[in-house]
């Protein structure tokens, strides 16, 4: 009988540390509804210890959508907290109210939910920021295309009529200033076709017209146009790529290349500038590795931004990788760079050989 009732003992103040250790606040009710027992959450929460012997509702003030309500009368489980407990303070609480029916009584929970709602709170107010952000976001994008579409056509007509000046015009002084005419409306009008080419990017409205295509082809035709960019540099431009058909939409794959070559011409002088592909299954790799002046470790994060340039830049429009890696993106594609200052850098184009997924 000793040994009984000592491991009646031993369960018993178990049990009790247990419930002493609860983070909930736990009120053991009698068949009278009547508090026979409590634990120190109950006593933070409700701010005094329990009076035992006491009704349940002569000791806590419970309210729903504050309004006094007794024990019995409480809804189920609320998740929003429309529950509240009334402290000695005089602050309400928000919990949630759980009960587990006892052979001669009621065991009754009150779970604090301050911190969920806080944090639900914040989790809210965080997806509204971020809706807020997305429409700001489509609304520059739809500004920039509709401003770009109007620029375009008085650019054009400054960037023409230079042209013929050019040609009627004798004195050299008169010609220097219309050639500046020329090269600042060509440079204007280049920043507004990428900024017009990002934001299609960004709107989803890019469609891609996919065709087999000779991928040493795509690359030396690269390599002629940018010819003499690269002599103007001093600077050799080579071209590595497999007589193997990939299917691709060219022209968006050019046009990665132009701007990742010509970025690397622009920062190489009397060096090397190589353009090479390989192919590994059914990825293809395009590496634009040059000699030049490397990009500094810091500038590597933020380099595929929009309007995003390292230190010392030479001209451009900050808009060139950031499109490069959205296309890149769209055509189921990545790209990367690594880079070493004063020894170059190295742009990475991945892709795939057949074509972007389906749903991209």
């Amino acid at each position: 009988m000793r040994e009984l009732y000592e491991g009646i003992e031993r369960e018993r103040t178990q049990l009790r540390s247990i419930v002493q250790a609860l983070p909930q606040a736990v009120l053991v009710l009698d068949a009278q509804d009547c508090i026979r027992a409590d634990n120190p959450a109950a006593c933070q929460l409700l701010g005094r210890a329990a009076h035992h012997g006491v009704a349940v509702d002569d000791h806590v003030l419970f309210e729903v959508r504050g309004r006094r309500t007794p024990f019995r009368e409480l809804p189920g489980r609320t998740p929003d907290g429309v529950i509240t407990v009334v402290s000695e303070g005089g602050a309400p609480v928000p919990v949630e109210v759980q009960q587990a029916p006892l052979e001669d009584g009621l065991l009754l929970t009150l779970s604090d939910l301050r911190n969920r709602l806080r944090d639900q709170a914040q989790l809210q107010e965080a997806r509204m920021n971020a809706e807020v952000a997305q429409r700001a976001e489509r609304a520059r994008g739809r500004f920039l295309a509709r401003m770009s579409h109007e620029l375009r056509t008085p650019l054009n007509a400054i960037i023409g009529y230079s042209e013929l000046l050019q040609d009627d015009l004798a004195d050299p002084r008169r010609l220097a200033d219309v050639a500046r005419i020329q090269s600042a409306g060509t440079h204007l009008l280049a920043l507004i076709n990428d900024i017009l080419d990002l934001s299609k990017v960004d709107e989803g409205h890019v469609e891609l017209e996919e065709e087999d295509v000779s991928l040493d082809s795509v690359l030396v035709d690269v390599r002629d146009t940018l010819q003499p960019l690269a002599r103007e540099r001093g600077t050799v431009l080579r071209v590595s790529a497999p007589v193997e058909d990939v299917r691709v939409d060219q022209g968006k794959l050019k046009q990665c290349l132009f701007n990742l070559a010509g970025n690397a011409i622009r920062y190489t002088d009397h060096g090397r500038v190589t353009m090479r592909a390989t192919i590994d299954g059914s990825e293809m790799r395009i590496d634009v590795e040059d000699t030049g002046t490397g990009i500094a470790p810091e500038a590597l994060a933020t380099l595929f931004e929009p309007f995003q340039q390292a230190a010392g830049a030479r001209g451009g429009t900050g808009l060139g990788l950031s499109l490069v890696k959205a296309l890149a993106e769209r055509m189921g594609g990545r790209c990367t760079v690594t880079s070493t200052v004063g020894e170059g850098s190295c742009f990475s184009l991945f892709l795939p050989t057949d074509g972007a997924p389906p749903g991209l």
